[in-house]
């Protein structure tokens, strides 16, 4: 008894693989079951690539309604019903072995799903960037900012204030 849903991710996978685990708040209820580029399954390809959408990953997941304790139809309920309430599916760092695995959770502050140049079918569970992803995007911004700054300028300014204060102080001292 499991149900078949999808979500797919904006964002490098590696340490993801068929048979990483699918979980929720650290239980693990299904396993991924299968890894792909996402425009594999839509047509025309052709327009998915020229889109820039071409690098999203579609991850399938297996998730087993032994592990929810309902039968298959309401889990499936559950989760359509859940998507529209902020449930999201993002990647999850295993420790430091550097495995992932996918984690579904429900987001208080969900993202809009990914725009996607096709109409998602089937059970699909939006992606959200992981919380990893989030902060390599605004560690990336902040070096931005910094190496947009004109820190020469920024130094000289500085020491011509230095100096002024040190030219008060002495002029100034007894």
């Amino acid at each position: 008894k499991r149900v078949m849903a999808y979500t797919i991710l904006d964002e490098n996978v590696v340490g993801l693989t068929v048979g990483s685990p699918v979980r929720v708040r650290g239980v693990q209820v299904g396993e991924v079951k299968r890894l792909s580029f996402a425009y594999l399954d839509v047509a025309p390809a052709k327009q998915v690539i020229g889109s820039g959408k071409g690098g999203l990953i579609r991850a399938d997941l297996e998730i087993l309604t032994d592990a929810a304790g309902i039968g298959p139809d309401e889990l499936r309920d559950y989760l359509q019903n859940a998507v529209t309430l902020g449930l999201r599916a993002r990647l999850a760092m295993a420790g430091i072995t550097g495995g992932q695995y996918i984690e579904i959770e429900m987001s208080k502050d969900a993202p809009p799903p990914i725009d996607l140049p096709w109409k998602p079918e089937g059970l699909y569970i939006p992606g959200e960037s992981s919380t990893l992803d989030q902060m390599l995007s605004n560690l990336r911004s902040t070096l931005r900012k910094i190496e947009s700054l004109d820190l020469s300028a920024m130094v000289d300014r500085a020491n011509a204030v230095l100096t002024r204060l040190d030219n008060v102080l002495r002029d100034d001292a007894p």
